[in-house]
């Protein structure tokens, strides 16, 4: 704290002297004590009270009189050198109050500059603050009266709604702009409907639940400031406590000043931990505070070893303020480097008592010149603000003269707009992180942003819409030209329909690109229906009639029971049961050679498939799938030539095998004989001749089974002859 001492100046007016001898001074007003005290030449006494003004007065009079009265007997003594004493007493007069004046002036100096420190000015613009309101605000303009309502009372019914105050004004405002809209817009269309004479009466289900928010949150709201002023007002008389202790501590005798000394200072840290008061008297509680700290001050200047001991604790706590507003010079944030330095200067000015005389001025320069460094890059940091908004603002500008470009010229096909749609959504993204833009600025800017962004989605939804009906009228004439085939194929002259199949396929091509997913499924069927026609067309095809079909499904459903047989690890018995099968099979019948080879061909891979997926029979699967095979040649289901180049490409494989283990033998001496890599090799040879060997069995037999079919087939063409009846 600073000391300001109050000083009668040495000459008073004769009048004023007059007046207060015929004057009681408890009955004068504030200002004109405070006049009188000017008159006195008093300095610092715009913040007293008035008993504290009446207390100097009194003093600075009796001083006067004092000095009257010695004047008086010093010049009855010496009367013959009036005009030397005089002349004298005038030079005397004069000098001290040059000094006095002089010393006045130095103090005022260095006082002022450490007191007079200006408030830290609100931030205007530019802030935080406003891009939050901002977000909030646009997010909130979505909602709808339902939304609003809900979300008020949320913010209402918290515990820090007062700090959300700004928030509920924005909501509460927007509530009223949108039921205000909806009314006028039902209104029109009463009156569209109805005459101008009858009433409208406009009746939200939201206004009634917005109505009993609001009434709660005025109720809370007054709460809340009656709280307050109770907290306050609790808080002014601990003030006023304090302020009472600190009197006690001036007026106490006693001579222990340590432990005086530590209860002023545990007094004075209490009064900045007790929180604010009303406003009216925070002025004059701080003032009246001030004056009693200033008045222990001066008992404690008394004792010089404490003075040292308050001037050296002060001095380091001077120092650590100026070393954190210097260390804030260096902040990137000047926002947060401007608020801190405002928060020091407070603490200097209001938590900390004066330094020695020797020090004070070059610790103010130092905590000085830190401080105007700040505010100078604070100046600049809004200069270039202003610049770098004007700059964002240009920015903003720039992205949307591209996006309306994007709003004219329309993409004609889906992977155009599918692009179009990622660089409109960058620009989005380009615009929103632009930088920071005041909201009165931002606010158009939004606006045409979000023109923008409705056109384009309302012309995007119309090209989606409008190829939805064109992929439709696509898929439709597919599958009409899949219905045309499908009844070509069914009818008695199927086969002079060649020419409009053929139409037919290169219709397909120019009706054009449908969903993939359908589109692929429907090119499916048509491909195979096509299939079937030409193959039908090459081989000669007879529709089938009943008969045939009973045979057909007949033959259908043995295939499908193949896929169900359960098989047995003995390989005899499988067998058995399998050719079980393949009698069931051959004593169904035949159809015509086209579709009896196909389905032949079909029930033999179902039933080898069967076999080589069944992992319970492992151990005799390749035998098993072998003398299957025989026994489909065997009925002549398969043909034997098949089985025989699977058996002969199966042995030209082992063979080039072998000769290949052959040749890396010769590279061994016949001391390796014993070598492990050796016999490894010799035996991998025995284990392919054996392979081999069983080849070469299977060959005979497939031989074998060939010549006994071949004898079965010469008897059947000469029993057919000797049958045939003669010409004669």
């Amino acid at each position: 704290m600073e000391e300001k001492a109050i000083n009668p100046s040495a000459g008073t007016k004769k009048e004023v002297q007059i007046k207060l001898k015929n004057k009681d001074l408890k009955t004068l007003k504030l200002v004109d004590l405070k006049k009188i005290c000017k008159e006195f030449g008093l300095k610092g006494v715009s913040n007293l009270k008035k008993d504290f003004l009446i207390d100097l007065i009194e003093k600075s009079i009796s001083e006067k009189v004092k000095k009257k009265k010695t004047a008086e007997k010093k010049s009855s003594t010496k009367k013959s050198p009036v005009k030397k004493s005089t002349a004298n007493k005038s030079s005397t007069k004069k000098s001290p109050a040059k000094k006095s004046t002089a010393n006045k002036s130095s103090t005022k100096k260095s006082t002022a500059k450490e007191s007079s420190i200006k408030k830290p000015t609100k931030k205007e613009s530019y802030n935080k603050e406003q891009v939050i309101k901002e977000n909030y605000l646009l997010k909130y303009k979505k909602f709808s009266l339902k939304k609003i309502s809900d979300k008020l009372e949320e913010i209402i019914e918290s515990s820090n709604f007062f700090q959300k105050n700004r928030e509920i004004q924005d909501l509460i405002k927007l509530f009223r702009e949108k039921i205000n809209k909806e009314s006028k817009k039902a209104e029109k269309i009463f009156y569209e409907k109805n005459s101008k004479d009858t009433k409208f009466d406009y009746a939200s289900e939201f206004k009634n639940q917005y109505d009993k928010i609001i009434i709660k949150y005025r109720n809370k709201r007054k709460k809340y400031f009656k709280d307050l002023d109770n907290i306050q007002n609790i808080n002014y008389e601990k003030k006023l406590e304090i302020i009472e202790n600190i009197k006690k501590l001036i007026d106490k005798n006693n001579d222990n000043f340590e432990e005086k000394y530590k209860e002023f200072k545990k007094n004075k840290e209490n009064w900045h931990l007790i929180g604010p008061v009303p406003r009216s008297k925070d002025s004059n509680i701080w003032q009246t505070f001030k004056h009693h700290v200033e008045r222990f001050y001066d008992l404690l200047h008394l004792n010089r070893k404490f003075r040292e001991t308050d001037f050296k604790n002060n001095y380091q706590e001077k120092l650590k303020i100026i070393e954190s507003a210097e260390k804030l010079t260096k902040e990137k944030d000047i926002i947060k480097a401007t608020r801190d330095i405002n928060i020091l200067h407070k603490k200097w000015k209001n938590e900390l008592g004066p330094v020695e005389k020797k020090h004070r001025e070059s610790l103010w320069k130092r905590f000085q010149s830190a401080t105007k460094l700040i505010q100078k890059k604070r100046k600049e940091y809004k200069k270039d603000s202003i610049k770098l908004i004007r700059e964002n603002i240009k920015r903003r500008v720039d992205i949307l003269k591209k996006l309306k470009i994007y709003t004219e010229k329309m993409p004609n096909n889906h992977l155009n707009w599918q692009n179009r749609l990622i660089e409109f959504s960058k620009l989005k993204e380009e615009f929103k992180n632009a930088g920071y833009v005041p909201n009165k600025d931002g606010k158009l800017l939004w606006k045409n942003l979000r023109d923008y962004n409705k056109l384009f989605m309302t012309k995007k939804n119309e090209f989606y819409k409008s190829q939805k009906i064109e992929f439709k009228n696509r898929i439709n004439q597919k599958k009409d030209l899949i219905n045309e085939l499908k009844s070509y194929l069914k009818s008695n002259n199927w086969d002079q329909k060649i020419e409009l199949v053929k139409k037919n396929q290169i219709k397909w091509k120019t009706i054009g690109f449908a969903p993939r997913k359908l589109d692929n499924k429907l090119w499916k069927e048509f491909s195979n229906l096509n299939t079937l026609y030409f193959e039908r067309f090459r081989s000669g095809y007879n529709k089938l009639d009943e008969n045939e079909v009973k045979l057909y499904n007949s033959k259908k459903e043995l295939i499908t029971k193949i896929n169900t047989l359960k098989l047995s690890q003995e390989i005899n018995k499988t067998i058995e049961k399998i050719e079980k099968e393949i009698i069931k099979w051959t004593k169904v019948g035949e159809l015509n050679n086209t579709i009896n080879e196909k389905l032949n061909n079909e029930f033999s891979n179902s039933l080898i498939n069967h076999i080589k997926d069944n992992k319970s029979i492992v151990e005799i699967k390749e035998n098993l799938i072998f003398e299957i095979k025989l026994k489909l040649v065997e009925f002549e289901i398969d043909t034997k030539d098949k089985i025989f180049q699977s058996e002969l490409k199966k042995e030209k494989n082992l063979i080039n095998e072998l000769n290949q283990l052959e040749n890396n033998l010769e590279f061994f001496t016949n001391s390796s004989s014993e070598n492990k890599l050796f016999k490894d090799v010799e035996k991998k040879i025995f284990n392919i001749k054996n392979q081999i060997g069983l080849i070469n069995e299977k060959k005979k037999r497939i031989n074998a089974l060939k010549k006994v079919n071949e004898k079965m087939m010469k008897s059947e063409k000469s029993d057919k002859k000797e049958n045939k009846p003669n010409k004669d």
